[in-house]
């Protein structure tokens, strides 16, 4: 009995354990972006999320990025301003983004959104100069999430390297532990009953 009976519990813990992850991370680092620095930029599909354009003009960056490449969008004359907007269909959080500023500074305001109902707003500026990693203020799981540009200029503002953790399936609520171990109870009583019969 306990030959047959262990490797098919065995195979029932592991496809339970499997089940129960928690979350899956992506870096959305533009990687497969197909054209050359100056092309227009709209979306792209990295990891099973989209990052689309919402507003202002941008561009791919091939010759920058941390590491390349990157979008940014410019504006040499006036105050730049851009938006971006990163879905899964699905829940996920978000960690962090790189964000590079050149000329000026710029501001910037992240919004995690669930719903359509904002769940989490911070804002703040970056100065001019390399990549900096602006990092997330909440671990609250979201179904969209906005990356504003403006406030700023004029100059180069660019993106990269958006990481978000992907949720795969929920913790089960107790009630299914319950049914569970009552399955394998009964699956262990019919075997018992199969062994000596």
């Amino acid at each position: 009995m306990t030959s047959q009976f262990m490797p098919r519990l065995a195979l029932v813990a592991a496809l339970a354990a499997g089940a129960s992850q928690a979350a899956t991370a992506a870096t959305i680092g533009f990687d497969a972006l197909p054209g050359n620095t100056g092309d227009s930029f709209s979306s792209i599909v990295e990891d099973g999320f989209t990052v689309t354009t919402t507003s202002g003009d941008w561009k791919q960056a091939h010759a920058y990025g941390a590491p390349l490449p990157s979008v940014f969008v410019e504006d040499l004359r006036s105050t730049p301003f851009g938006a971006l907007q990163v879905t899964n269909g699905g829940l996920f959080t978000f960690d962090s983004l790189d964000l590079a500023a050149y000329w000026s500074g710029v501001g910037y305001e992240v919004r995690g959104w669930l719903g359509g109902a904002e769940v989490f707003d911070f804002a703040s500026s970056q100065a001019a100069g390399g990549f900096n990693t602006v990092h997330s203020t909440s671990s609250q799981a979201i179904d969209r999430l906005t990356i504003d540009l403006s406030g700023g200029g004029p100059g180069s503002f660019n993106v990269d390297n958006i990481r978000v953790d992907a949720a795969v399936s929920p913790v089960p609520e107790p009630g299914t532990y319950g049914l569970m171990l009552l399955g394998l109870g009964l699956l262990g009583a019919f075997m018992r009953r199969r062994q000596r019969g």
